[in-house]
Parts: C-alpha cells; sequence; structure tokens
C-alpha cells in the first residue's frame, strides 16, 4: 500500500480543522441567542393601581376616537414587532385614561431575546412617558423614543386596543 507522505495532507488536515472550527462557532452563535434567554424590561410611571385587562395586540381605533369620549381607567394592551434577526419582540401596556381620552400615566414592559433589543426596549420605555402623558390617545402616533423606532410599532398595537377597549 502507497502512502501519502505527511507533508503533503498539511492542507487536507488544516482545512478539515478550519472547517470543524468554523462548524462549532457557527453552532455556538446559534445557541447564544437561546443563552441570552428572555430579557424583561420594566418602566413604572403609573399612579393607579387599577386595572382592566385587554389581551387583544391589535384593534380597530375608530371607535371612541372618533367622538372623543372614553371610559376612565386603566387598561392594558400587548403589541409585538419584529427585530432586524426577524425576532419577534413583544410589549404589554398599561395606561391610564381620563374620560376625554387624555393619557394620565403609562407602564410599559418589554420581552426581547438579547442585550442589543433590549438596550433599544430599554430606552424607549425610559421615554415613552414624556412623549405620551399628557396627550389624547386618540391623537397619538409615536413613531421614534429615544433613537428606538421599531418598539414603538408594538406599541402602538397595544395603544389602539386600549384605545378600542376604552371607547365609550
Amino acid at each position: 500500500m502507497a502512502r501519502t507522505p505527511l507533508h503533503l495532507n498539511r492542507p487536507v488536515r488544516t482545512a478539515a480543522t478550519l472547517a470543524s472550527v468554523a462548524g462549532i462557532a457557527l453552532l455556538a452563535g446559534c445557541s447564544a441567542g437561546a443563552a441570552e434567554a428572555e430579557t424583561a424590561i420594566t418602566s413604572d410611571t403609573s399612579s393607579s393601581t387599577t386595572s382592566e385587562p385587554t389581551t387583544a395586540t391589535t384593534a380597530d381605533s375608530a371607535g371612541g376616537g372618533a367622538s372623543g369620549a372614553f371610559v376612565a381607567g386603566t387598561y392594558e394592551g400587548d403589541g409585538s414587532y419584529s427585530n432586524p434577526r426577524g425576532n419577534i419582540e413583544k410589549v404589554h401596556v398599561s395606561m391610564t385614561i381620563a374620560a376625554d381620552g387624555t393619557i394620565e400615566s403609562v407602564d410599559v414592559t418589554g420581552t426581547t431575546d438579547g442585550a442589543e433589543s433590549a438596550q433599544y426596549q430599554g430606552l424607549f420605555i425610559s421615554g415613552i412617558s414624556d412623549e405620551v402623558v399628557g396627550k389624547k390617545i386618540d391623537e397619538l402616533n409615536v413613531t421614534v423614543v429615544s433613537g428606538s423606532s421599531l418598539t414603538s410599532g408594538g406599541f402602538m398595537q397595544a395603544v389602539d386596543a386600549i384605545e378600542a377597549e376604552a371607547a365609550a
């Protein structure tokens, strides 16, 4: 049996080693997202403890917004959006509304899959109260808060659900 000299096998062994390392790195990258698990972020600017739960993620906002009449109270809604990696991020909004539709307080909780998403949700959550408290819910159109533009999509889904439930 003829044997190939050892020095000729070196490129083949090097290539096989590099391919193995690349495969391991790829698998490790896939599991990094799972290892980060879900990170919860919260902000509480609400002084009311009464809540009427809403589980809808979308709703038609034409109801109470057209007439401007709302049932005063604290309402909850959920929304979601896709991050740049294609993962679904979630926000839960609790909002206290006056009878004329004025937002009196807002509390947002975010659930995300990683550090970068958590950073953007945190920026959004820390700045949202300044953007919405004192404004009418039927005139609300949040697009970017503190540099976070994607979180606003989920937030507005939750607001639509809250507005529909609060409509008189």
